[in-house]
């Protein structure tokens, strides 16, 4: 069974959940993420209203944590390919995660070095692209729906929900026992079948729990 469905739903993004996520020390970062990330329609909603102010907001405390432009890079540890000094990145990060959308916010940076008007223009046109989708979705939107399409989705829609499947620890509204068997598991079937993409198909055979061929 995935372990999204034992994690506890967020219902509201406080003005200080909002603060600590674009503040300086990464460990109170990655707690207002994680609970961002769990609420849902409201986390989407606060995520958005942060993009209207971008500005560089160095990390601190960032041992075991890699991503580009980091002032002091660690030499091994987890990896996360968003310029994540700049709030519109950090907010881009979370966002994509939520929603298993690419709207363009993860840098192509290996070096940790980006060229600042080269990544200026990608965020804005990430914070465009954003802002275009939730106009079209605000009224309606919801995890749920998102995980439906997603797993309906091209590839990197696929391969981003099937890594919050198989290792996500934030809830959806909605994801239940009945659903994750009655509508995820006959879309999993069916992309084990079809897709030919390898991480997508090993993930898929994980979470079905059978052996990839």
């Amino acid at each position: 069974m995935v372990v999204t469905l034992q994690a506890r739903e967020v219902r509201e993004v406080s003005a200080k959940l909002r603060e600590r996520f674009v503040g300086s020390d990464w460990r109170k970062v990655q707690r207002a993420a994680a609970k961002i990330e769990s609420a849902d329609r409201a986390g989407a909603s606060a995520l958005l209203a942060m993009l209207r102010r971008n500005r560089r907001v160095r990390l601190s405390n960032t041992d075991g944590l890699i991503y580009p432009g980091a002032a002091r890079p660690s030499a091994e540890g987890r990896v996360i390919q968003y310029e994540l000094d700049w709030t519109a990145d950090r907010v881009g990060w979370v966002l994509e995660a939520l929603t298993f959308e690419d709207f363009g916010f993860a840098s192509e940076s290996t070096d940790g070095v980006a060229r600042e008007g080269v990544a200026a223009q990608r965020r804005a046109r990430a914070v465009r692209s954003a802002r275009a989708w939730w106009r079209e979705r605000r009224a309606r939107w919801s995890r749920l729906d998102a995980v439906r399409d997603a797993l309906a989705g091209n590839v990197d829609r696929q391969r981003r929900v099937l890594h919050w499947l198989r290792f996500g620890t934030t809830p959806c509204k909605g994801f239940d026992v009945p659903f994750f068997y009655g509508e995820v598991v006959p879309q999993l079937r069916a992309i084990y079948e079809r897709t030919r993409d390898r991480e997508v198909r090993e993930l898929a055979a994980e979470l079905l729990g059978r052996g990839a061929e």
